[in-house]
């Protein structure tokens, strides 16, 4: 009986001391995917500043100007104030123009060049001993009158003007002619296809050269002749032998363009009503000197005449 007991006893402690096995522990959560970063908030697009009209971009004020003084229709010429006119290095070029039907109000413009100050002094050419017989010994290659009085050979010009008549053809060829040593006239205005006479009465030959020209005329030769295919300023001269004999031509399309008379003045009539930028030119007065170049702006009204004087002394 007691070993009965006994055994039952044995038999619970042994069960009793067998613990059941420990769960297996729960896998970890997985980790939470880090949230994308933000995009940073759209920015108003802002549109780089631009320059203010007379100054280009990212650099300083062109010194003073009147209006878009021009080059071509989109490029600005740097230039000094003079007066109430502008002074430019350079002749404009030109720009488009087309013929239209004119209506009937119609203005002008018209003016005098003149130099008001004292006048610089000629300087004299000194000419070559073979050339001396026929030439003398010294020509001048232009010579200024000043105390106000008018510069005549000025060429004027309009040179922003983009439509308007066409130009009137002219009454005769137009010719430079070199007589006693010299070329008559200084300054001519013509037109592209215009053919331009050229005529040496002297009694040595003469080189003339500029341009798309370079012709030799001897003594008592018949005239040679020149076409104009292009617009644009020239000079036509004699060389570095005889730089004197000189003429400046103008080849323009339109009819806005002349050159001052004995007394300086001149006019460009039938423009259409509205602002106009006019030139006024003047060769050099030495061997190597800049030609005197003004420009002004003004205003063209129907039916009235604007008036525009330049001061080549200021």
């Amino acid at each position: 009986m007691r070993i009965a007991i006994a055994v039952v006893l044995t038999l619970a402690l042994s069960t009793g001391c067998k613990s059941e096995p420990a769960p297996a522990p729960a896998p970890a959560p997985a980790p939470a995917p880090k949230a994308a970063p933000k995009a940073p908030a759209a920015q108003p697009r802002v549109a780089p500043a631009r320059a203010p009209m007379g100054e280009p971009d990212g650099a300083g004020a062109l010194p003073p100007i009147l209006g878009r003084t021009k080059r071509n229709p989109n490029e600005l010429i740097p230039a000094t104030k003079a007066g109430g006119q502008v002074q430019v290095h350079k002749p404009a070029r030109p720009v488009p123009y087309a013929t239209v039907a004119l209506p009937p109000n119609v203005g002008a413009i018209e003016g005098t060049v003149s130099w008001s100050g004292q006048p610089p002094a000629a300087k004299p050419i000194a000419v070559a001993a073979a050339d001396q017989e026929a030439c003398g010994k010294e020509q001048e290659l232009t010579r200024i009158e000043g105390r106000g009085r008018g510069m005549p050979g000025a060429i004027v010009r309009v040179i922003d003007a983009s439509s308007g008549r066409p130009r009137s053809p002219p009454e005769r060829a137009p010719a430079i002619v070199a007589r006693g040593c010299a070329v008559r006239p200084r300054s001519l205005v013509v037109g592209p296809g215009q053919t331009l006479e050229i005529q040496n009465q002297d009694k040595i030959a003469h080189t003339f050269a500029g341009g798309r020209i370079k012709v030799t005329v001897a003594a008592g030769a018949p005239a040679t002749s020149h076409v104009f295919d292009a617009e644009g300023l020239l000079t036509v001269n004699g060389g570095k032998r005889r730089p004197w004999l000189r003429t400046d031509i103008l080849v323009s399309a339109h009819p806005y363009a002349s050159v001052t008379g004995t007394d300086g003045r001149y006019r460009l009539s039938s423009l259409l009503p509205g602002t106009y930028t006019v030139e006024a030119w003047h060769a050099p007065v030495a061997v190597g000197g800049k030609p005197l170049i003004r420009r002004a702006t003004v205003e063209v009204k129907e039916w009235n005449t604007g008036v525009v004087d330049f001061d080549l002394s200021k």
